[in-house]
């Protein structure tokens, strides 16, 4: 079992302990700087919290992502706000233009009131079977179903098929034709 260190990054030069002293809620030179003093220190990864209050992760993690090399970055993404097959896209995207950097930290949520900041007003337990969900979206009701094609409905792409598909859980399959 290996050691790892992660810090976190966010946007401006403040904290819970110590306030920011206004100016914009994103300092590209912060980001930057911050981003390169992690990789330089030695850390293996930065956390990129998620909070209704502060900018975009996606954006964040890119942008740090292009002022680094070897920085890995592990997202907070709370599910309820993307499908979750968009998610996964805009995820492998990220991802592939950071060099294979990215992991992601599925997370909940916790205050009530955090979470009605972003209009999520379910209350804890429906959270937390929404996560399940999200993460597991094959073993959703009806999920099977959603991936058939009607009756009588023809691909009438023009593009030709893959022939390998990803799988939930990573692994490749040929595609029967």
């Amino acid at each position: 079992m290996s050691l790892e260190f992660v810090g976190a990054i966010g946007t401006q030069s403040s904290s819970e302990y110590r306030p920011g002293k206004g100016g914009p809620v994103i300092d590209k030179t912060f980001v930057s700087a911050f981003a390169r003093a992690h990789e330089y220190a030695g850390f293996d990864r930065v956390l990129i919290g998620y909070f209704s209050s502060a900018p975009d992760g996606f954006q964040v993690a890119a942008y740090a992502g292009q002022q680094t090399e070897r920085l890995k970055f592990l997202l907070a993404h709370r599910p309820g706000f993307v499908a979750p097959t968009l998610a996964a896209r805009q995820l492998a995207t990220l991802d592939q233009f950071i060099d294979g950097r990215l992991a992601v930290h599925i997370i909940t949520g916790g205050a009530e009131h955090e979470q009605a900041r972003d209009g999520d007003f379910l209350d804890k337990a429906t959270r937390y079977a929404r996560t399940d969900d999200y993460r597991n979206p094959h073993h959703r009701p009806g999920f099977r179903q959603l991936r058939q094609r009607p009756a009588g409905l023809r691909d009438r792409s023009n593009q030709p098929r893959p022939k390998t598909r990803a799988t939930v859980k990573g692994r490749q399959e040929r595609r029967k034709t």
